[in-house]
């Protein structure tokens, strides 16, 4: 019996390791959702949103095949707004998205200060940045007030571009959680 106990142990312990990789929502790409959330659920991506939050769907006018989600929160002053779009098969790369996303941040937010740049895991994505920029009150993108914005840009394994753009007042930032629905965001198996 003394020889036999420590090969117990082991088994044992390669039991508890192995029943501990099962079920790993984040390689399934599921949406991790804070209790009580709602999961927004789209072929290619999925996140999760407080439940009183608008969502809404439709196909880009801009890019035909492309998905795009719009959410909107209820009752904040300059509102809170999510954007999450997918592209199918974008086939030029991690660097050719960002490139493409940086020029068009240029474009639209010539006013915006860089917060945070950093690579970032996204569950399904081979590659991900998150970029979180503010804006001044009456700068293109903010309206009457400093808006802090995240854009969150990840491409799955088969080459799907998805770009999830949030903006919010600062001072609702934190009250809305914002940072919380960006960071549950999940890509699907395609």
């Amino acid at each position: 019996m003394t020889r036999l106990l420590p090969v117990l142990l082991m088994a044992l312990a390669a039991a508890v390791l192995v029943a501990g990789c099962g079920g790993d929502d984040e390689a399934e790409g599921k949406a991790v959702a804070p209790t009580g959330w709602k999961t927004v659920t789209q072929p290619r991506f999925e996140f999760a949103v407080p439940p009183a939050w608008n969502v809404t769907t439709r196909e880009s006018t801009a890019s035909p095949g492309e998905q795009v989600t719009e959410v909107s929160a209820p009752g904040t002053p300059a509102g809170v707004q999510i954007v999450v779009g997918a592209t199918p098969r974008f086939g030029t790369g991690f660097d050719r998205l960002i490139a493409v996303n940086d020029a068009d941040t240029r474009l639209r937010l010539p006013k915006r200060k860089l917060v945070s740049q950093e690579n970032v895991k996204v569950a399904g994505a081979k590659d991900a940045r998150l970029t979180i920029l503010d804006l001044p009150a009456g700068a293109p993108g903010s309206g009457p007030v400093p808006i802090r914005a995240f854009d969150l840009i990840a491409l799955s394994e088969k080459g799907s571009a998805v770009n999830l753009f949030a903006r919010v007042p600062v001072s609702e930032a934190e009250r809305m959680q914002v940072r919380k629905v960006v960071d549950s965001l999940r890509l699907r198996r395609e």
